[in-house]
């Protein structure tokens, strides 16, 4: 698992700038018109629109917001607050650019770029394009160009001759054309539209949206999946990948433990397109963790029925664990014919090659351990099983609560956090039907979005001070 800062930076790069904004205290600015999906393509493989107006005023954000603030965007003064719209703010992610892009309406332009310059930022001209870029920054750099009422922020510099083809793309073809007036009119703090396609789903002519709702305590998203085809248009959609759970959870009980978990329980179908997937999620991977994904691939197209991954129990430590070996966790799944006994034997040739001798324990399982990681496998019932540091079937101390799930329950997930000293908990639920997916973050007594900054920015700072303090810390620098 990453540094948190280090993921968010890596999943929506670009909303740094918007928190950026946001911690200037942007209150009572006017609207703006621009940006809006007219400008995105339609083929964008997800669009965020942030009303952080909204947020500013339900919940003071300020605490834990700036790990997620490039350094050298820190030094915006606060007059910036008079000439930016944070009712309107988009994150998006043209299929030409490598990375997200952050577009926030201007109000005065004048004043914002005087605040760019006194922040530190110098304006030039690159490839054509009048940009603004920190002091020092590099052709990999990030940068803002003023366009069209807009700041654009660019996560770095390369992308902008992409960019600019796709604002000249979205002159013929662009997000608008989706049926969206619906779901905007409801948008709350946050709204987002995804093409199936971009996350390798079946669906060109639909849309996956997500609306936000608040209430004491607690902040919902809710998705759900639209027909964008005339003959269909606004409508909605059933959500065919997953199958229902039915009574699989409780095979589950015994394998799940107590304490700080991440749990996941889906109904796997043959639908989905595992092969784009894995080949999406290994993009990022070294050469050797690619070549396991592949290896996987047959297994994990095997899947047919319900998968559940359990990690835990979590700890401040295995939180910021870079390494899996590090983690405790259990995988379950079921695969189609004999596949789960297949890969048991396939684990054993590999283990018999390195010279472990592979042999099951009176329970089935087979054990073994690779230098401080203890791995455990096995396969029953047509389910392949398992297990790293930890029993795959655990003592009653350790079992947990087994979750109440509705039998037509299509994904289950939950994730309670370690307390850290100076910050509660916020608690996370996502489910899904054969229509509607929410995700929930609940902070009981406090705004959740405060509490979750507020709880990332402790287990930080606790991380940094460990480190200093640690024997071998400055080692490096010598």
């Amino acid at each position: 698992m990453k540094h948190y800062s280090t993921l968010t930076r890596n999943t929506f790069p670009g909303l740094a700038l918007a928190f950026a904004l946001l911690a200037c205290l942007l209150t009572g600015c006017a609207k703006s018109e621009s940006p809006s999906l007219s400008d995105l393509p339609a083929d964008a493989e997800y669009v965020v629109m942030l009303n952080l107006d909204s947020i500013g005023q339900e919940g003071n954000l300020q605490q834990g917001i700036s790990m997620l603030i490039p350094g050298d965007l820190n030094g915006l003064p606060d007059n910036a607050a008079q000439c930016l719209d944070l009712s309107n703010v988009m994150a998006y992610k043209p299929t030409e650019t490598k990375m997200a892009i952050v577009a926030v309406g201007i109000t005065d332009e004048d004043m914002l770029t005087e605040a760019l310059v006194k922040a530190g930022w110098t304006k030039r001209k690159v490839n054509g394009e009048e940009i603004y870029e920190p002091d020092g920054s590099g052709e990999f750099g990030r940068c803002i160009v003023i366009d069209r009422g807009a700041a654009w922020y660019l996560t770095t510099r390369n992308d902008l001759k992409n960019w600019r083809e796709s604002l000249r793309r979205a002159s013929d073809n662009n997000f608008s054309q989706y049926p969206t007036a619906d779901v905007i009119a409801s948008r709350g703090v946050l709204t987002a539209f995804i093409n199936p396609s971009a996350v390798g789903l079946p669906g060109s002519d639909k849309l996956f949206t997500v609306t936000t709702a608040r209430a004491s305590g607690s902040i919902t998203f809710t998705g759900r999946l639209i027909a964008t085809d005339e003959a269909h248009r606004g409508e909605e959609v059933p959500l065919d990948l997953l199958s229902d759970l039915g009574s699989a959870p409780a095979a589950l009980s015994p394998m799940l433990c107590a304490g700080p978990t991440l749990t996941i329980m889906a109904g796997m179908t043959q639908a989905i397109d595992w092969g784009n997937m894995v080949e999406m999620a290994g993009a990022d991977l070294g050469t050797q963790n690619q070549g396991m994904l592949q290896s996987l691939l047959p297994y994990i197209r095997s899947l047919n029925g319900i998968m559940a991954i359990n990690v835990g129990p979590l700890s401040t430590k295995s939180l910021e664990a870079t390494d899996v070996e590090e983690q405790s966790l259990m995988i379950y799944g079921l695969l189609e014919g004999n596949r789960a006994q297949e890969a048991v034997e396939e684990i054993n040739t590999n283990l018999r090659q390195k010279g472990v001798n592979p042999a099951p324990r009176a329970d089935g399982v087979y054990a073994f351990t690779l230098g401080d990681a203890r791995y455990r496998y096995t396969a029953r019932d047509g389910a392949f099983i398992f297990a790293l540091n930890r029993e795959i079937d655990l003592p009653e101390v350790l079992r947990g609560t087994s979750p109440e799930i509705a039998p037509t329950t299509r994904l289950n997930a939950s994730l309670t956090l370690p307390a850290v000293n100076g910050a509660s908990a916020p608690a996370f639920s996502l489910k899904m039907d054969a229509k509607v997916v929410t995700f929930t973050i609940t902070a009981p007594g406090a705004d959740p979005l405060s509490a979750l900054a507020n709880y990332m920015a402790t287990l930080q700072s606790n991380s940094r001070s460990a480190r200093e303090a640690s024997a071998d810390y400055y080692d490096d620098y010598d």
